[in-house]
């Protein structure tokens, strides 16, 4: 076997399980991630999670293989290293950026999700100084005014949780 074909194969070899080591990862730790991104629906965050990581093995073993013709002869052990670091540091590169690109976009999901449930709690009815709130501590005041107040000072609202001891 000459030196080109032994350099493909092992580039293929180290190549290829790194690509899948990567994805294993992503896929056990994902989930985590995308439950948060999409509010807790753990079923929907699996199922994307495990959409993506089909993409993920798609994309870079596709490109992996595409990897392998380029470069020219390989002449000995020396060309063989060359051709071997340069083939893998940019299919790690391609790795890292692709991960990087899916980490940015699912924050930016999570980031525009929280932005959002906060303008509606600022633009909710029932926040602090609101007509709502003052009515339902009107009423609330109201209420515990028509209670009488026991000698004790505390309210006597007629319940006793202990009958048996009486009053």
């Amino acid at each position: 076997m000459d030196w080109t074909a032994t350099t493909h194969l092992v580039y293929l070899a180290v190549a290829l399980p790194v690509t899948v080591w990567v994805a294993r990862t992503l896929l056990v730790n994902g989930t985590a991630f995308l439950t948060d991104v999409y509010e807790g629906r753990a079923q929907l965050a699996g199922s994307v999670n495990r959409l993506m990581v089909v993409g993920f093995y798609l994309l870079n073993i596709g490109f992996v293989l595409l990897l392998v013709r380029v470069g020219g002869e390989v002449r000995g052990f020396a060309d063989m290293l060359e051709t071997l670091s340069g083939k893998l540091g940019v299919v790690l590169l391609v790795l890292g950026v692709v991960h990087l690109a899916n980490v940015h976009t699912f924050n930016s999901i999570r980031k525009r999700r929280n932005e959002e449930r906060v303008r509606r709690a600022e633009a909710a009815p029932w926040r602090a100084g609101s007509a709502v709130e003052e009515a339902v501590d009107q009423a609330v005041a109201d209420r515990v005014a028509e209670r009488p107040v026991t000698d004790r000072g505390r309210i006597d609202d007629g319940y006793d949780p202990f009958p048996a001891r009486g009053r």
